[in-house]
This record gives structure tokens, sequence and C-alpha cells, in this order.
């Protein structure tokens, strides 16, 4: 639908949208932490793999340094959480001269370097991973695979608001474009593993199967079941690059989230992690619907096609998200 939206519900949709974003980066850091710090049986990061087997560091400090590692992730992720309660605190209504308001100026910087951190950190677990597993079928995919995770810091980045600078229309098409790039290279790498019978989803399946329905499938019927996911997989790839549709972003939600708790089914309640780490694959699509519910069409153009060079007018949907707050 192309009917203009007003800027209120825009703000409403902004809101809803970081919200998303901002939990999903706390559970990826919550997951990360469970797996390699808290866990009764702690599983050993491709980090530590890198320092100890190929850096040759020793044992204590290769530790130390992986700890110090994902104990940043959590509290990064912890904190970019909580920012939003202490804005609401510190919040701009408050006296420009107000010790208060100087707490919320020093605020602001703060997220930017937090999230460019979650993105480095992502980029650097993405990367020992891809280096530890040199040599092993799909490893060429796993920056791609996880594109969804470490796109996510970027998506929220571009929905902060700039200095005093309200947030522009063009600024939230941007960043939903971002989402929609990475929710479907996400997708199109899970849909070549799955044409290609990944030994995992494999398992997966059969395990999903005998488990809940009490059926053991035999192998060419999983492989058939794989080519139908891989197939559709990239097909609502491509359709959430080429429409608006709130139904395949949802679906795309759905989907991964069956996906990501597979592994639970797998593995039972020791892999809750997983899904938790993968909370950016049905996060991010969620994201996306939110979008295209409060942004029923290009609010810098009029269309429902992406983003023009045409000038971008300014939305004030900061404004407006504060005044709703008031209300």
């Amino acid at each position: 639908m192309n009917d203009p939206v007003d800027d209120t519900q825009q703000a409403t949709g902004v809101t809803a949208i970081e919200c998303v974003l901002r939990i999903a980066i706390f559970l990826q850091a919550g997951g990360v932490a469970i797996q390699y710090l808290f866990d009764e049986f702690e599983v050993e990061s491709s980090l530590f793999a890198v320092l100890l087997y190929e850096w040759e560091w020793s044992q204590a400090v290769a530790q130390r340094v992986d700890d110090l590692f994902f104990g940043c992730w959590l509290a990064a992720g912890t904190l970019i959480v909580l920012l939003p309660l202490a804005k609401s605190t510190f919040g701009p209504r408050t006296d420009p001269s107000s010790t208060s308001s100087g707490v919320w100026r020093a605020m602001r910087p703060l997220e930017w370097t937090l999230l460019a951190g979650l993105f480095t950190l992502q980029l650097i677990d993405t990367w020992a991973t891809w280096h530890r597993g040199t040599g092993e079928q799909f490893n060429a995919l796993v920056f791609w695979e996880r594109a969804a995770r470490w796109s996510l810091p970027l998506v929220l980045a571009l929905l902060l608001p700039r200095g005093s600078a309200a947030l522009s229309a063009r600024r939230v098409q941007w960043a939903m474009w971002l989402a929609r790039l990475a929710v479907a290279i996400t997708f199109v790498a899970h849909g070549v593993k799955a044409l290609d019978a990944d030994g995992d989803f494999v398992d997966y399946l059969i395990a999903a199967s005998s488990r809940l329905g009490g059926w053991w499938p035999p192998e060419s019927i999983v492989h058939l079941w794989l080519k139908i996911i891989g197939v559709v997989d990239l097909g609502v790839a491509v359709l959430i690059l080429l429409i608006r549709s709130r139904v395949v972003a949802l679906y795309m939600a759905l989907w991964a989230l069956i996906a990501a708790w597979s592994r639970v089914v797998h593995s039972g309640t020791a892999a809750d992690f997983e899904v938790i780490i993968r909370s950016g694959n049905y996060c991010l699509p969620l994201a996306v619907a939110l979008y295209f519910h409060y942004f029923r069409a290009d609010v810098t153009t009029g269309s429902s096609e992406g983003p023009t060079t045409s000038e971008d007018t300014t939305t004030e949907i900061v404004d407006a998200a504060a005044n709703a707050n008031d209300e």
C-alpha cells in the first residue's frame, strides 16, 4: 500500500525496530557468554584454538584473552540493552544546563563505540571460526551465513541520531535495506548448504522427525526435504529484496527460529545457547516485518521500491518518539 503514514506511526515503528535489534544483540552476547564462559562443560572457542594451537600462545594467556574477549562481548551487549533506560532518565527533555543533560550527551558516543566494538567482536569471532575450519565443507560460507548476526550492530547504528540532528526517514530506509540484504545473504548461504545436503542439517531433520513425530525417515527422504528447503530459502531470499511483504519477512523470522531450535531438538537443553546465539537470524527479519508494517511505502518518494537518489526530506522521528513517550 502506498498511503502515506504520519510521523507518530513512523516513530512507533522505529522504536519497535530498535527494541528488537537491542534485544537480539543482548541475546547474542548472552549466548556466547553461556557457551564460552558459564557453561558447565565450557566449549573451546575458535579464537582460543587459534591462539593456542596456531599462534602457539601459552594456554594460560590464550584462556585469559578468550575470557576477556567474550566478557567484553557480554558487557557491551548488556549495555546496549540497558542504555535506553538511562536515556529515559537523562534524555533530551531535561534542562540543557543540568548534569543529567551532560550525561545524555556522553551516552550517544558511548553507544556508537559499543556498536563498533560489537561489530568488531563479531567479525573476529567469525574470522576465527572460518580460519579453524579451513578445508572443511561449506567453510567458505561462514561469513555469509552469519551475515544477519554481524550486521545487527550496523543496522542499529544507522537508526541512532547523529548529534542534535533528527533521524531522517532516508536513514531508516537504508538501515532496513541493509537488514534485508543481510537476511537474504544468510538465507542464500543456508539454502546452498541445504541443497548440498549438509550433514548437520540431515541430522537435525532426522532428530526432529524421530523425536517429535516418532518416525525415523530414510536418508533419501531427508535429502528430498533438504532440496525443498534449499529452494524455498533461495526463493524467499530473492523475494525479501524484490518486494515489500510482511508475510515473507515473518516467514523468514519463523523459519530461522525453527532452524535454530532444531539444535535443541537434536542435542537437548544443553544446546539452548545455540538458539540464543542465532537471535540475529530471526530478529532481523522480524525488524524488517515491523518496518513493512509501520512504513507502508517508501517514505521519501511514496513508492514501494527501494531507496532513490532524490533529495531526502527529514522526518522528525526522534521528536515524535519523545512526544509519544511524554503522553
